[in-house]
């Protein structure tokens, strides 16, 4: 590693934080030599904790979050890594639901950044570093670490077949297709790369013509391939329209019926299914019961911090919104919001995306439920220009509007009061849950002088 010393350090978090966000977010260079640099200088984290490593185009953040829920709840000592945050960086580092503290992520990033800087490391190696040596400092009984890009050449992937419990792929589908390959099977061979020598997988996406690419990583790793349609079953027993579903859920050793979560539609119940099936698998090291299981999904906000997976932020008239961000994440949300009563509905749609993903196609998934769609200019790089998103969508035939900023079309669409949703972007969920907030609390404030 190059020298360090001429780095000079920022002094508050949020100048810290600032010099973590200006870090490249990909490298010409794929690979792992940066990541193990960077460990290695910080005593490699990674080796001091059994990890469970998940990767897919969708679902990944939920599966992860569920089993970390659900080992918070046997009484286990969990780390959480996941991405994007949608508030506050903190939110990706977790240990039993607490997020990383502002003094510890300053005191550590005092000491990672002059490495990172030395190494020319991205955003992600860094914050991959930060959060295994949290875990470590703190010495937790297990964590659950959440891809952040494919999972082959990811920073994640540094984890130690030694240490690895068990993996698990989710649904695969067309994203980052610069970096993960055009076609489903490149794709899908960029994820199996988690796959570790000895340890279990489960594969939950279901598709046939993927399964050589799977079965070809398990030979190759020696790593028993689990089917996740060959051994277990899910079905939903009940949706209703404030998102609360109910579903049955089997496997070879145990049926669960009535198990209730907020985490609702078909989609979601495959992923909470993808989690029993790890858990089941490492029962014999994290034991838990069937209703520690319940209570993890009843709990997930509280143990994971999992926010805007269709969440109604009001009832009536609805407004909803979704971190959705590819085709297969709006078409789950379409069919959701139709499944739970939504059908008849039209929508005025707060809507926006990064240069990288397939607007013109997830605004035609949503072109048959929206009455507006407002378009805000978001204070992000890799935003995709307002204007050209206003063009696709009027050359779809949608009515569509452009506004400088979301909270000027968050206040457009509210007073029309009329169903709102929001989807699109992580980063678009993270303004408008700042704007409805700081709203939600003014009118808290007003309701309390006027008593």
């Amino acid at each position: 590693m190059s020298n360090i010393s001429a780095h000079i350090l920022p002094s508050t978090l949020h100048e810290i934080l600032e010099e973590l966000y200006t870090l490249r977010r990909f490298h010409a260079s794929a690979g792992l030599h940066r990541i193990q640099s960077l460990l290695e200088a910080l005593g490699n984290p990674q080796d001091r904790f059994p990890s469970i490593h998940i990767a897919g185009t969708n679902g990944k953040g939920t599966v992860s979050s569920v089993i970390a829920s659900a080992l918070t709840e046997a009484g286990f000592r969990v780390g959480l890594y996941t991405s994007p945050h949608i508030l506050r960086f903190n939110e990706r580092i977790r240990i039993g639901g607490v997020e990383i503290s502002d003094d510890e992520l300053l005191r550590q990033m005092q000491r990672l950044m002059p490495l990172v800087m030395a190494e020319n490391a991205t955003f992600f190696e860094a914050a991959t570093a930060l959060a295994f040596r949290h875990f470590a400092d703190n010495d937790v009984d297990v964590a659950v670490i959440e891809t952040g890009l494919g999972g082959r050449l990811d920073a994640t992937n540094i984890l130690s077949p030694r240490n690895v419990l068990i993996t698990a792929i989710t649904s695969i589908d067309y994203d980052h297709t610069e970096y993960l390959g055009e076609t489903l099977p490149e794709i899908a061979s960029e994820k199996a790369g988690i796959m570790k020598r000895g340890a279990p997988c489960i594969v939950a996406e279901p598709r046939q013509i993927l399964r050589p690419t799977f079965e070809k990583y398990a030979a190759q790793t020696e790593s028993p391939l689990h089917v996740l349609d060959e051994q277990y079953a899910v079905s939903i027993t009940r949706l209703s329209s404030d998102f609360l579903m109910e579903i049955a859920l089997s496997s070879p050793k145990h049926t669960l019926h009535g198990v209730e979560s907020r985490l609702c539609g078909t989609h979601q119940a495959r992923n909470i299914l993808t989690a029993f099936a790890v858990l089941e698998h490492i029962h014999s090291q994290f034991p838990i019961t069937p209703d520690q299981f319940r209570s993890g999904l009843q709990n997930i906000s509280v143990n994971s911090g999992l926010r805007g997976r269709i969440e109604l932020l009001r009832a009536t008239p609805p407004i909803v919104m979704d971190v959705a961000h590819n085709p297969s994440g709006v078409a789950m949300l379409i069919q959701t919001l139709t499944g739970c009563g939504y059908d008849a509905v039209r929508w005025n749609v707060l809507f926006t995306a990064m240069q990288d993903k397939q607007a013109e196609t997830m605004l035609a998934a949503l072109a048959p439920v929206v009455q507006n769609l407002y378009v805000p200019t978001l204070d992000f790089a890799r935003a995709r220009a307002a204007s050209d998103i206003v063009q696709t969508a009027l050359g779809l035939g949608l009515s569509a509007e452009a506004y400088p900023s979301v909270a000027e079309a968050c206040r457009a669409m509210l007073a029309r009061n009329e169903p709102l949703l929001i989807a699109g972007s992580f980063h678009l969920a993270e303004e408008a849950l700042h704007w409805w907030e700081a709203l939600e609390s003014q009118s808290k404030s007003q309701l309390h002088s006027n008593s």
